[in-house]
């Protein structure tokens, strides 16, 4: 953030963030707030919680079950919640490095 207040100086700026773009840059919404004129969000992508787990149902059932068709209407049915736990807990799962905040701070998905 350093870095970005030194290069923009006193100047305001527009930001355009695009799906996760747009969940990271909420994340720094408070610490630019008055560097900034205008927030143009493009498709954000707001339900990380389930949007994980979706793409984690899927990527394990690509290895174990190929042909079975996984759909955001379905994925909940194949959802192992305790396997997606501990897939989170890995300390080489590159979901922590997008997302700040601890393993251990992962909730249920309601």
């Amino acid at each position: 953030m350093e870095e970005f207040e030194k290069e923009i100086g006193d100047c305001r700026i527009s930001v355009v963030a695009h799906s996760l773009g747009a969940c990271a840059l909420a994340t720094k919404i408070e610490e630019i707030k008055d560097k900034v004129e205008k927030i143009v969000l493009i498709a954000p992508a707001l339900n990380q919680k389930d949007l994980l787990r979706y793409w984690f149902v899927i990527s394990q059932m690509e290895k174990s079950s190929p042909d079975i068709d996984i759909t955001w209407q379905n994925y909940k049915e194949y959802l192992d919640e305790n396997d997606f736990v501990k897939d989170c807990q890995r300390s080489d799962n590159v979901k922590f490095l997008l997302f700040p905040g601890k393993p251990s701070q992962l909730k249920k998905s309601t």
